[in-house]
């Protein structure tokens, strides 16, 4: 009898073992951990852009309150996330569309919270160039085309539902509470799914990538005296070409093995897949509230200027970061986040 109860007592041990480490990663009721469609987000999770102006330096001028709001999540930040916009009304809402079930659908599980205190987070701010209008010279930039004719631009935010078209000038700023390096892979998006071949986008010269607080890091790299430089949309390829994909490597120390050039060179596949098994985590994005259509200011612009020995920090009186990509951490040294530049939505 003594035997077979300290043998129920073992049992209900594991059990019990069991069921905390299902729920460790989001998993309720002992089910396998469901694919990204099958999350179900009881409600918002919203942050004040006071998580990310706690990296920089205080300032006297205060502008407007701001909030991050949840768009998206995922089991994995190796995979491309499909902006939307934020919910409007309250109550449950899915990750992903509906879509109309051809059988009765097993209820959805519920997402459970990156937590902060084991999480990295990284802000994105995408750019979309376009010629200036009205009254606005002041902050504008001066571009050159490849036939050597002279235009104004303006930079202006682009928010998580954003589509782009063929001649597009875009520019990506990249900044983190943690001193480290950035490194972008690239590959085109088709039909499909399907993808390029991976090639090292950035950086493109040695010791360009270091990024640290309040020093966003502007991509490609803008150097004083050589002109304003953008990341070209091109859909060569038609209608097959549906995005370009852009892996972003925040580390804390450069990597090993990785030369550069003077231009993007391709990279082994077993590379990308090793830095994704290594760097890659579960995944919140947040959009700033407000945000969208602010143009670059004068400020922003000379914090992500290099080599012109004016350049100055971003302080509390700077707007954060349009995205906030919250991702779980794996190990200490990195994490790695996956954006899609999408055409034509």
């Amino acid at each position: 009898m003594r035997k077979l109860t300290v043998s129920f007592l073992l049992a209900c041990l594991f059990l019990s073992c069991l069921g905390a480490g299902s729920n460790r990663f989001g998993v309720v009721n002992g089910a396998q951990e469901p694919s990204d469609e099958q999350w179900q987000l009881p409600k918002s999770r919203d942050f004040g852009d006071s998580i990310w102006k706690e990296k920089r330096k205080p300032s006297r001028q205060q502008p407007k309150r701001r909030k991050y709001q949840r768009v998206e999540v995922a089991s994995s930040s190796a995979i491309a996330l499909k902006y939307r916009k934020p919910a409007t009304s309250g109550g449950a809402s899915a990750s992903v569309k509906r879509r109309k079930p051809a059988s009765p659908v097993k209820p959805a599980l519920v997402w459970q919270d990156v937590a902060l205190a084991s999480s990295e987070q990284v802000g994105v701010t995408m750019w979309r160039l376009r010629k200036c209008r009205g009254g606005k010279k002041q902050r504008c930039l001066e571009l050159n085309d490849a036939q050597g004719h002279t235009f104004m631009y303006e930079a202006v935010r682009v928010t998580t539902d954003a589509g782009f078209q063929g001649g597009d000038g875009i520019q990506l700023a990249i900044e983190s509470p943690i001193a480290g390096f950035i490194y972008v892979i690239h590959q085109e998006v088709y039909k499909n799914d399907k993808t390029g071949a991976p090639k090292l986008l950035y950086p493109l010269y040695e010791g360009g990538n270091a990024v640290a607080p309040g020093r966003p890091l502007l991509i490609p790299t803008q150097v004083a005296g050589e002109g304003i430089k953008v990341l070209k949309m091109r859909n060569e390829q038609g209608k097959d070409l549906v995005a370009e994909r852009l892996k972003i490597i925040v580390a804390r120390r450069p990597l090993d093995g990785i030369f550069v050039q003077d231009r993007p060179r391709f990279i082994g596949d077993a590379d990308v897949r090793l830095w994704e098994s290594q760097w890659s985590g579960r995944l919140e994005l947040f959009d700033l509230e407000g945000g969208g259509k602010e143009t670059m200011s004068l400020n922003e612009w000379s914090a992500m200027q290099r080599g012109n020995g004016v350049s100055r920090d971003l302080t509390t009186a700077d707007l954060a970061p349009q995205k906030l990509y919250l991702v779980e951490r794996k190990r200490s040294d990195g994490v790695l986040i996956t954006l899609d530049l999408p055409y034509g939505n």
